[in-house]
């Protein structure tokens, strides 16, 4: 069997030049795209840009396909590169450098292309919790709990695990507030992932869509919008609380405390990333209680934390 799949690339192969590097010199309309591919927005401005540098200096980096023998219009499908394949269809360019890699099945193709697309052009914020779905839900994780999950998936994007837990919540979001993040609205008009991953917290997609459009249209931060949340919920009706606001279950306390730990500690990875000096600088001026003052609330912060970890571990 190995040999026949042998014989059959080689037949493929056989007449296609090659660089100096080795690399193949496919013909950019016998590829076609991937499917699974992960990412569905390209930039306009960066996509001018990269057609910019390839009519230049020519293609840099090489793409990867894998062959493909079930398609009459093509001979290849992208694993990754398809940026640069766009590009050479788009110049036109006669032929793609190419490098040829066969991965195992579609979820091998699939982790592949999404690590070939980070960094350096991110994904937008949907692209990347379908991503994280997918990971998730992929063979490798699936005996996996849903810390060493979330690790995986931070480790991949080269962000904390409370980021990735972010975007996780994403995908709790009713359709039409997650079509308010979609990459072609205005930048000004888009719904950011902060506010988004606290709007997830409520069941009740009507409840969403209203969190959602005022922050939205009024601009607000994440701390307005909760802001605004417990003022509709202490002037809601009875009636308003059954559909929006529901009795909290244990799973809403979980999503609660899971909330709160991603977002202490994307914020204290923020905080420690920064140089040393800033810490010594933004004190340097000022009074030596105004230090004691921040000195003392971390002590007390760290203080809860501790009696935090000790409810948590007598849940035994």
């Amino acid at each position: 069997m190995l040999t026949l799949v042998a014989d059959r690339l080689a037949d493929r192969l056989a007449g296609i030049k090659r660089t100096r590097e080795g690399y193949y010199l496919l013909v950019p309309q016998r590829i076609r795209r991937y499917a699974g591919q992960p990412r569905k927005h390209f930039d306009p401005d960066a996509m001018q840009d990269l057609r910019d540098s390839i009519s230049d200096i020519g293609q840099r980096k090489p793409i990867e396909v894998k062959p493909i023998y079930d398609d009459p219009r093509h001979d290849w499908e992208l694993v990754d590169g398809e940026r640069r394949w766009r590009c050479a269809l788009e110049i036109p360019l006669k032929h793609l450098k190419a490098i040829i890699n066969e991965p195992e099945d579609e979820e091998e193709q699939f982790w592949e292309s999404l690590a070939g697309n980070i960094p350096p052009h991110l994904h937008t914020p949907l692209e990347i919790s379908e991503a994280l779905k997918r990971v998730r839900d992929s063979a490798k994780m699936k005996n996996k709990p849903m810390t060493e999950v979330m690790r995986r998936v931070a480790s991949l994007f080269g962000k904390s695990v409370g980021w990735a837990q972010n975007y996780a919540k994403i995908l709790r979001l009713a359709p039409q507030v997650q079509a308010l993040m979609d990459d072609s609205r205005v930048k000004e008009e888009r719904l950011n992932v902060s506010v988004a991953g606290f709007i997830s917290t409520f069941a009740d997609g009507d409840f969403q869509w209203k969190l959602a459009v005022a922050a939205v249209e009024k601009g607000w931060t994440r701390q307005r919008v909760e802001l605004y949340a417990e003022m509709l919920q202490r002037t809601a009706s009875k009636k308003e609380l059954r559909l929006g606001l529901r009795e909290k279950k244990p799973s809403d306390h979980f999503r609660s405390l899971t909330s709160f730990l991603a977002r202490l500690h994307e914020g204290s990875e923020w905080v420690l990333s920064m140089p040393g000096n800033v810490f010594k600088e933004m004190f340097l001026k000022r009074k030596k209680e105004d230090r004691d003052v921040v000195l003392a609330e971390v002590k007390s912060c760290i203080k809860n934390l501790k009696e935090l970890e000790q409810v948590l571990s007598r849940t035994d």
